[in-house]
């Protein structure tokens, strides 16, 4: 057969004699280490030229590993949400095209978990076997933030930890809650029920629209009231004791609005107010956030992108990763309004 058909085997060696770098500068390369960009295309270029492939096995016997981002779990509930599903979708597609691995890491922190036990990302970050963890829910939790402060390499949601310190994508909970508790103001409505998840991993989007109405009121000059938020459960269709139970509630308290707090929970809402008999926008307004759903052409909403979080999320990670010397990095979810029907003006409020 000649020469073909025969693979050259080279070594780390033979790449750094071929680059004109150091064996150690292969190293840091192959290992996702700090280099500059400049020295790391040579390097993978050339590497690419004389068909070399880490030998994955061998560094694993060794503790290194290939770029494995880690995502933090602390409970199957977590995953069965559709907007967590959403973003994970994001977060693979995006480590799909650079060549990097997804490690879920589960945790007992809500489990009680044995005096001296160690949290699972503590290990798996001081023994390199993730490089990086990203945080999908319960970011407010004292171990999270644990995390994020013990830890370089964590990205994370909600609120910010640091001052000028750690990475985060934020969702902007706050601010397009304002939008909608200031667009329903406009149009006359002062008093709005809001329905919100109450599970852990809903606690700072809880917190942050409770905040974004107290703001609201303060502006409008309309007094502040906690009960106007009722608790959502976390599954997507609204079973007939719930709903009936939010009917009372609503027709209880007087209020015109509702800010219901997904697309699927406002749809059922509207369906079920029209059989007892309540008319919108004529009798009431209704507003929510949209995902990543079907089209809506009638309800009011701020249309939010899970998958977009996923991907931007996964690209500040592996910027954290491969840029040692980034401190400090805060980005923002874009949103936009989309008007519809769902929004009429309120006549004992002109």
């Amino acid at each position: 057969f000649g020469n073909e058909g025969v693979v050259m085997e080279f070594s780390i060696l033979d790449i750094a004699q071929k680059a004109g770098v150091s064996k150690s500068t292969i190293s840091r390369v192959i290992n996702g280490g700090s280099v500059s960009p400049k020295t790391r295309k040579i390097v993978e270029d050339t590497m690419r030229e004389m068909g070399y492939s880490p030998n994955y096995m061998a560094r694993g016997l060794r503790g290194v590993h290939n770029t494995v981002v880690g995502i933090l779990s602390l409970g199957s509930s977590m995953f069965s949400h559709p907007s967590i599903s959403r973003r994970i979708a994001g977060i693979l597609d995006t480590l799909g095209e650079n060549d990097c691995d997804l490690l879920i890491v589960h945790d007992l922190l809500q489990h009680s978990p044995a005096p001296g036990y160690v949290p699972k990302y503590v290990r798996y970050l001081r023994d390199q076997r993730i490089q990086g963890l990203i945080t999908l829910g319960w970011d407010d939790l004292p171990e999270v933030q644990q995390a994020a402060n013990q830890f370089r390499n964590v990205v994370y949601g909600g609120e910010r930890l640091q001052m000028n310190r750690g990475f985060r994508v934020y969702h902007g909970n706050y601010y397009y809650s304002c939008d909608l508790y200031h667009l329903l103001v406009m149009n006359g409505h002062r008093r709005i029920l809001t329905t919100v998840g109450f599970e852990p991993q809903d606690e700072q989007f809880r917190r942050a629209r409770m905040r974004a109405w107290e703001s609201t009121c303060l502006q409008a000059g309309i007094p502040y009231d906690e009960d106007s938020f009722y608790r959502s459960p976390m599954e997507r269709t609204l079973t007939e004791e719930y709903l009936s139970g939010l009917y009372r509630a609503f027709r209880k308290g007087k209020y015109t609005a509702l800010f219901a707090d997904e697309m699927s929970h406002a749809t059922a809402i509207l369906l079920y107010f029209r059989e007892k008999g309540l008319r919108c926008p004529e009798d009431y307004s209704i507003v929510t956030i949209k995902r990543d759903d079907a089209e809506e052409r009638f309800i009011t909403s701020v249309f939010v992108s899970d998958y977009d979080y996923g991907v931007l999320i996964t690209r500040l990670m592996l910027e954290v990763i491969r840029n040692e010397e980034l401190e400090y990095r805060d980005v923002m979810m874009s949103y936009s309004m989309e008007m519809r029907k769902s929004v009429g003006r309120n006549a004992a409020h002109p």
